[in-house]
């Protein structure tokens, strides 16, 4: 994320939520090409949300049962079986969490490339772009 005066300086500063959320489809088509079928919507409120659902992936982009249970397993070692069994029932009904970490790890940069961030916590003072959410309910194996 950059900060406020570098979005002014580039012009992502004055885009609207819906020209950015073109901007996010277009660069992630050009990423994952046929790969990955996105859904990029935007809502307009107070603060601008932009909301990417994954719908359809390739197979090569979802994490294996073994790569599944080599990252949750601390779960099972601080004796959280039900978290466990909770995000393994997410993971075979095919969710965002299935998808390997650095496709959602790319997929949340592209997400945030015209984001900027100037908030302070310290001063309860927030100043974002837009909030960018990504999601995927049982998404279609291509």
């Amino acid at each position: 994320m950059m900060s406020r005066d570098k979005a002014i300086k580039t012009g992502y500063y004055s885009l609207a939520g819906k020209e950015i959320s073109k901007l996010i489809r277009k660069d992630l088509k050009k990423e994952f090409g046929k790969k990955i079928k996105f859904s990029v919507t935007t809502d307009s409120g107070y603060t601008t949300v932009i909301r990417i659902k994954v719908l359809k992936a390739s197979k090569d982009l979802f994490k294996t049962e073994q790569e599944f249970k080599t990252e949750y397993e601390k779960y099972l070692i601080m004796n959280e079986v039900q978290q466990y069994e909770d995000l393994f029932y997410r993971f075979k009904r095919n969710d965002d969490l299935s998808l390997k970490n650095e496709v959602f790890d790319k997929i949340e940069t592209i997400g945030n490339k015209y984001n900027y961030d100037d908030s302070d916590p310290m001063t309860d003072y927030f100043d974002k772009n837009y909030i960018c959410f990504i999601t995927g309910y049982k998404i279609e194996k291509i």
